[in-house]
């Protein structure tokens, strides 16, 4: 029965070694293969290496951050609209991660910012063809304001759709990036804001008012 047990033994274990030692090692010198970039993203990473940047560590080729950003500004949602909203930042540190946190909130800023804008057009857009007073723009114009810069001090950790740095004559670092949040939560949030300032009614105002959100009427 012993003899029995060893052979058996002995066979698995000749399975075992034969198995392991027929795959093949992994090969970390290895380059990924992230894929061909579309031609627009080839020539813009081709502008900022001339202008010095570099990919951070770890992180794929520029022309590969640059190609995925332009995705993900294309994409639309099911009624057309678009479903991300990209703004960039760019600020100067002593080191990399001091530049980044800072292009990081500048990237914030200016994505509120840009949604700001948008909505303000559209209420001066209302004033002009007379579906809004001077007074209910005025109104909506300050909620807007306040619930923006409520918003934009709220919004999470963000992942960067593009970032490179280049270090500068002085020792300092400069980095470029492009953030994309979720149009529809931004939305909502600054609607929530807007809400409050105005103490609304949620349905009948929110029906109303939305159209200062939509991204379809701020082309």
């Amino acid at each position: 029965m012993n003899a029995a047990k060893k052979l058996l033994l002995f066979a698995f274990s000749a399975v075992l070694l034969t198995a392991c030692g027929s795959k093949k090692p992994f090969d970390y010198q290895k380059k990924f293969d992230f894929g061909k970039a579309g031609k627009t993203a080839r020539k813009e990473a081709r502008r900022y290496e001339k202008q010095g940047y570099v990919v951070f560590p770890g992180n794929p080729p520029l022309e590969n951050q640059l190609n995925a950003a332009y995705a993900k500004q294309s994409e639309v949602d099911d009624k057309g609209l678009p479903r991300w909203i990209v703004a960039n930042g760019s600020a100067v540190g002593q080191n990399q991660q001091a530049a980044s946190m800072q292009a990081i909130e500048m990237a914030k800023n200016n994505l509120v910012a840009l949604i700001e804008s948008n909505m303000k057009n559209v209420v001066e857009s209302d004033v002009a063809n007379n579906q809004l007073s001077n007074e209910e723009a005025v109104s909506i114009t300050n909620s807007i304001m306040v619930s923006v810069n409520k918003v934009s001090k709220r919004l999470g950790m963000v992942s960067p759709l593009f970032q490179t740095y280049r270090q500068l004559g002085n020792g300092n670092y400069e980095v470029q990036m492009l953030i994309g949040y979720n149009y529809e939560m931004v939305k909502n949030q600054i609607l929530a804001e807007m809400k409050a300032e105005l103490q609304w009614e949620a349905d009948e105002m929110r029906t109303k008012y939305e159209r200062y959100l939509n991204p379809e009427l701020q082309k």
